[in-house]
């Protein structure tokens, strides 16, 4: 097995695992792996046919933002008055900070416990 990254000092191979020294070459190793990955599904996926769409009713139309979602985003127009956001621009931040509103109470229905573990483990190492 090879080390993914290479670089002097960038990274440590011994035996079974690969220890990289710094999060930014973590994450370049990560990004290369999933564009691999994705290269090697792109092919064959761009020869099928493109599925017929399904009839289904219009979407509906997001929910008005709440008073909350309309003042954080009327915050960031005055906060950051070199951004010139115009008030349209606000309206439509205020839908999006809505619509996170939501994400955030579906995410916080499904709880986690004490005993759940992350999928992998983050184990940064110091130069040698």
């Amino acid at each position: 097995m090879k080390p993914a990254c290479s670089g002097a000092g960038n990274s440590s191979y011994s035996g079974e695992a690969l220890i990289l020294s710094t999060r930014r070459f973590f994450l370049t190793a990560g990004a290369a792996a999933a564009a691999m990955a994705l290269t090697a599904k792109g092919p064959a996926s761009a020869q099928a046919p493109p599925a017929p769409p399904a009839s289904s009713p219009s979407p509906k139309p997001p929910p008005e933002p709440s008073a909350l979602a309309r003042e954080l985003a009327r915050s960031l127009q005055r906060d950051l008055p070199q951004a010139r956001l115009p008030d349209d621009l606000v309206e439509k931040i205020a839908g999006d900070i809505e619509s996170n509103f939501d994400i955030v109470k579906a995410f916080r229905k499904g709880g986690l416990k004490n005993s759940d573990e992350p999928d992998t483990a983050f184990i940064p190492s110091r130069g040698r």
